[in-house]
């Protein structure tokens, strides 16, 4: 029989998975944790689904912290909802405007006139008007002389992507941000990831970048070559974490628990993405695992149905969105050991001469856009309206296989 994906209630052991959680939770409310609960539970009681469980953790991010699995008694948990609607009436609600003084809100200024754009800049521009404004210090609020011009890419749901409400959470979060700042940007997509970097930012022909993972660049001895060079680049505080995890065979017995156990294993991630991720865990691609790298991500779960490689390592929209469409022999799980969160950033070349105050007003925005709530509802909206549609790509993979 065909698995085109597995529902998740045989995973992540860290969040605990016993009895079916007995009363039913309704979404767009409150629910204070009782002894013994687990996200996966939670998920059941609210969605019936235990796949959910991750629209409660990032509607709560703050409160429970980087372990999914750190949830006690007495919790208050905002229960949002998948199929859109917002996770509490009060998000419905323009927040009060943010103001970095300490005196009576600073009136916004009116927004330069953007510079002539391609049809696809005007469009994410034109979407990604910020509700309610933000404010910051007015001195930080002068327009620059120069448009910023931005580069991303698409296909990296729910992220980044031409076809995505606002162009996807990243972008949203980004032009609401430079908005806020008053710059004047420019936003185009470039599908090849690996030219972002260098020579696209690197040779300063597009002043910013996003979303990028950042490595921990205290030791760059310890980060390989290809993740040596993000080094090089200014981050922006996270417009989003996300978990990045392992994923294995149903009917394997493979679960490495310490490094050793590694040894003569072979982890699949798709050429060119990142690995620091690993490296900062002493994972070492081809010292202490075999790490192969095929061309994509469904690659990746085909190389691993076939017993070609042992585990796939991927952050976990990446992973579930591949599962929910690919037709396997195997069905495929989740581990929670050497899971890791991984934020995203925007970035910018240290060479840029405007990296710096550049960085220090979007970072300025974004804190803003934090403290008034507006983050964490364009990053809950994005994510209701990712999962609605993962279920329904299982739901129509589910029925195709049935055919």
């Amino acid at each position: 029989m065909k698995h085109p994906f597995l529902p998740y209630l045989a995973v992540l052991p860290l969040l605990g998975l016993g009895a079916a959680h007995g009363a039913t939770i309704e979404c767009g409310t409150t629910y204070t944790v009782q002894p013994n609960d687990s996200l996966t539970q939670i998920a059941v009681g609210a969605y019936e689904n235990a796949n959910n469980w991750p629209l409660v953790y990032y509607a709560n991010r703050e409160l429970i912290g980087s372990d999914p699995g750190r949830i006690f008694p007495g919790m208050s948990l905002e229960m949002p909802c998948p199929d859109g609607t917002p996770a509490q009436q009060v998000a419905q609600q323009p927040a009060a405007p943010v103001s970095s003084q300490a005196s009576a809100p600073v009136a916004p200024t009116p927004a330069p006139t953007p510079a002539p754009a391609t049809a696809a800049q005007a469009s994410v521009a034109a979407a990604a008007q910020p509700e309610p404004p933000i404010i910051i210090n007015a001195a930080l609020s002068r327009a620059a002389s120069q448009p910023l011009t931005l580069v991303t890419g698409t296909d990296y749901s729910p992220f980044t992507d031409e076809g995505l409400p606002e162009g996807g959470m990243a972008t949203e979060i980004v032009a609401t941000a430079l908005q806020a700042s008053q710059f004047d940007y420019e936003i185009d997509w470039i599908n090849d990831w690996g030219a972002h970097l260098n020579p696209l930012l690197s040779r300063r022909t597009y002043d910013l970048g996003f979303p990028w993972l950042k490595p921990d660049c205290s030791d760059p001895s310890q980060l390989s070559d290809s993740m040596r060079i993000r080094c090089d680049f200014i981050f922006s505080d996270p417009v989003f974490e996300m978990l990045v995890l392992m994923f294995r065979r149903a009917d394997s017995d493979i679960e490495p628990k310490v490094l050793a156990d590694f040894k003569d294993l072979k982890v699949c991630r798709p050429e060119g993405y990142f690995t620091h991720d690993l490296e900062a865990q002493g994972l070492k691609p081809g010292e202490t695992f075999t790490f192969v790298t095929p061309r994509t991500v469904a690659d990746c779960f085909q190389m691993m149905d076939r017993s070609e490689v042992d585990l796939v390592s991927l952050n976990e929209f990446t992973g579930r969105e591949a599962l929910a469409t690919l037709s396997l022999e195997h069905p495929v799980v989740e581990m929670d050991r050497f899971a890791t969160v991984q934020g995203l950033h925007i970035i910018t070349h240290r060479l840029n001469p405007k990296a710096t105050t550049t960085m220090f007003r979007i970072n300025k925005a974004l804190q803003a856009m934090r403290d008034q709530g507006l983050m964490q509802t364009i990053q809950t909206r994005h994510l209701e309206r990712y999962y609605s549609t993962l279920e329904q790509k299982r739901t129509d993979a589910g029925a195709a296989t049935t055919s």
